[in-house]
């Protein structure tokens, strides 16, 4: 049996998520008074072709929340509870804290938070402190976290009682907004974005959003905090299948300014040293090599009779060569501009016209190499950059890429 566990990745890698909680298990029946409120709620969605998560998320939640309410003062003689508490407070506390300045502030970005925007134990464990008059919003979680792990590992007893073997999926990556990345932001390379190299299905790559792993950095404390994630997940499953394992030795890393795949390249991977090139006989030029190829052909390449559209991004800088204005030099400012215009074809054209502006590089400069070393741009033979090279520095840079 396969046990799907993306979802409870995207807040935490340790807590479960909502939305697979029997609310009629926690409530001791489906005759419940609180149940039975929800029974054309819950007709209703059933009826439905497809799930609505988001409707069973917010009427599950209301439920949870009637509950807690009758149930809190219980906890206090629930020595599995306790224990539960006790055994996964390293995680527990900081994830319902989160979750609770989440909602206060309706973003996940702690950054944007007003308080506790950098995360500190002590002033985490003095905010979840009994005696503050928000405590039921955070103590909830505590709550429902119990109950997702009662329910979870009395469906994998039963499985075991019919001689079944639970097996449970792990992605790689966490949320870039998550519990995770606000406790020990230091684990992971922020700065990055795992995805995928282009290929049939995806001619311009992916780019999954989440944070690469800062592997030095978890090998300094024995890897604890996998250590942890695992024995987290051993306690429902028996095998795990962990998802994109090639990434735990090499993974396709690509820069937070860029929005497409195809900006990334691997990490770890041997980069080109400046002087291979003067050793095959080639003039290094940076900014050639290293900067957006932007002529009038190129445009004409991208966007036909309507090329003229882009001149307004772009500083002339002669002879029919043009550079992105600083305002429109990344990928993301590109997207973000866009953001706020009319969404309609032309602008989705352009906007995608001057991501492929941004891409049409031959080499990416190695961060902090003081432009010693250099990546090539994957495919680079596929872009009009390489293409109105000359013939001999074609052959030449394909045979160093």
């Amino acid at each position: 049996t396969w046990v799907d566990s993306y979802p409870y990745a995207a807040i935490s890698a340790f807590a479960l998520h909502p939305l697979y909680i029997n609310v009629e298990q926690v409530a001791g029946g489906h005759n419940h008074p609180v149940i039975q409120s929800y029974a054309k709620q819950q007709a209703e969605l059933n009826a439905l072709p497809e799930i609505d998560y988001e409707r069973v998320m917010k009427y599950k939640w209301e439920i949870l929340k009637e509950l807690y309410a009758e149930q809190k003062q219980d906890l206090h003689d629930d020595l599995g509870f306790f224990e539960f508490f006790d055994l996964n407070r390293h995680w527990l506390v900081p994830y319902a804290v989160f979750s609770y300045l989440r909602d206060k502030y309706n973003t996940p970005d702690f950054t944007q938070w007003k308080e506790l925007s950098v995360f500190n134990e002590h002033e985490v464990l003095e905010f979840a402190d009994p005696s503050t008059q928000y405590y039921d919003e955070i103590a909830i979680y505590y709550f429902v976290q119990y109950h997702l792990h009662l329910q979870l590992k009395d469906a994998t007893a039963y499985a075991h009682k019919l001689g079944i073997i639970v097996k449970g999926d792990i992605p790689i990556g966490i949320y870039r907004n998550s519990c995770d990345a606000w406790v020990e932001p230091e684990l992971y390379n922020m700065n990055m974005q795992a995805g995928a190299p282009p290929d049939d299905f995806a001619v311009k790559g992916q780019n999954w959003g989440f944070p690469t792993y800062n592997w030095e950095r978890m090998a300094a404390d024995g890897f604890s905090w996998w250590r942890k994630r695992f024995e987290q997940m051993s306690n429902y499953f028996d095998a795990f299948r962990i998802d994109h394992i090639l990434g735990f030795f090499r993974i396709w890393s690509i820069p937070l300014h860029a929005v497409e795949g195809i900006m990334g390249y691997f990490v770890p991977a041997l980069p080109v040293h400046i002087s291979e090139f003067g050793q095959r006989g080639m003039w290094f030029d940076y900014q050639r090599l290293c900067k957006p190829y932007i002529t009038d052909a190129v445009m004409r390449e991208l966007l036909g009779d309507d090329a003229h559209w882009l001149y307004g991004f772009l500083n002339p800088m002669g002879n029919g060569h043009y550079a992105l204005k600083p305002e429109f030099d990344t990928q993301r400012k590109v997207e973000a501009h866009f953001a706020m215009q009319e969404q309609n074809e032309m602008n989705e054209r352009m906007k995608h016209a001057l991501y492929d502006c941004i891409s049409n590089v031959i080499l990416f400069e190695v961060e902090g190499s003081q432009g010693q070393q250099f990546h090539f741009r994957i495919s680079m033979q596929a872009t009009s950059s390489f293409r109105h090279l000359d013939d001999d520095m074609k052959a030449k840079l394909d045979d160093l890429y």
